[in-house]
């Protein structure tokens, strides 16, 4: 059954006239009904919503969520932020989603759940990633900043995750090995050392892509004393992968790159270990790997590029 869109945009002029009525104050009403008043909202901006006035309904949501803040309703106020983002989102209002979510983040902290805040800011940082990337650069570091005042917690792995994935997209590199760096110190606290190979492989990839074998070198030594490191398949073809850079051997980095430990990485590192080449003089070596449906490496080729336009 259609909804009739000009009778749902009158229901929620109705509804708001109605919380306005909840806040006001006279001789014989000394104190607002701002519960009330609540409701009023969310049920407006849901009948706006409805009938696609989508710039009022972000309004209403925004009311009862102010409103909520003069209760103390920190929960309810982050809630009715959300939704505002939400349809701010939908209609392509990028800053103002993002907006939103802060406020709603900053609702939750202040209640006290550091987790929930978390979230929302890496939800608002995912929300800002295309349309303002040094913005959502700021949010996800200050996640990761509640994440120090939080007990340890694997539940904060898809804070670093998304951040990381987010500035390898970037090609960030230099930030991207910072938050790995700390993302390790997290992962050494949770005893999580299959993850922390994983880390440390992703941190010598990065430095062999800006052809710093040296700095690769350094953080192999300091993964050697990691742990299981020298024994597990990152530690493996982490020596590999310097070892061919170190002897300028693009063979030897194709042979590393065709074994499957590289599939296990996220698809962004995972794409960047495959556009490793080897420098060399007038010519570069690279290397194309094809997966299978299981996304396994199926094969892989070398091509040489020889310089010219």
């Amino acid at each position: 059954m259609a909804i009739n869109l000009k009778a749902k945009a009158a229901q929620g002029e109705l509804h708001m006239k109605a919380a306005l009525d909840c806040l006001e104050t006279g001789f014989f009403k000394w104190t607002a009904d701002y519960e009330g008043a609540i409701l009023e909202f969310e049920r407006a901006a849901n009948c706006f919503r409805q009938s696609k006035e989508f710039l009022k309904s972000i309004n209403a949501f925004q009311r009862a969520a102010e409103t909520a803040i003069i209760c103390n309703l920190q929960f309810s106020a982050a809630k009715h932020f959300e939704s505002a983002s939400n349809i701010a989102k939908e209609i392509k209002q990028y800053d103002s989603a993002t907006d939103l979510l802060i406020r709603a983040a900053n609702n939750t902290k202040e209640a006290g759940n550091l987790e929930r805040s978390i979230d929302i800011l890496v939800k608002a940082a995912k929300v800002s990633e295309e349309s303002n990337p040094n913005r959502a650069i700021e949010i996800y570091n200050e996640a990761l900043d509640i994440i120090e005042l939080c007990k340890i917690s694997g539940l904060f792995n898809e804070a670093f995750k998304c951040f990381l994935n987010f500035l390898y997209k970037q090609k960030k590199f230099d930030l991207a090995i910072g938050i790995l760096l700390k993302h390790i110190e997290f992962l050494n606290a949770l005893g999580q050392n299959h993850n922390i190979n994983k880390a440390y492989l992703c941190l010598i990839i990065l430095h062999l892509t800006k052809d710093d074998v040296v700095a690769a070198e350094r953080t192999y030594e300091t993964a050697i004393r990691s742990n299981g490191f020298t024994e597990s398949n990152e530690g493996g073809v982490a020596g590999e992968l310097i070892d061919a850079f170190d002897k300028r051997l693009p063979e030897l980095l194709a042979t590393c790159l065709s074994k499957q430990v590289f599939t296990f990485l996220d698809n962004q590192i995972c794409h960047i270990a495959r556009s490793l080449r080897i420098p060399g003089g007038s010519n570069e070596t690279s290397i194309s790997i094809k997966l299978n449906s299981k996304g396994e490496i199926e094969n892989f080729t070398t091509t040489e590029d020889d310089g010219l336009c």
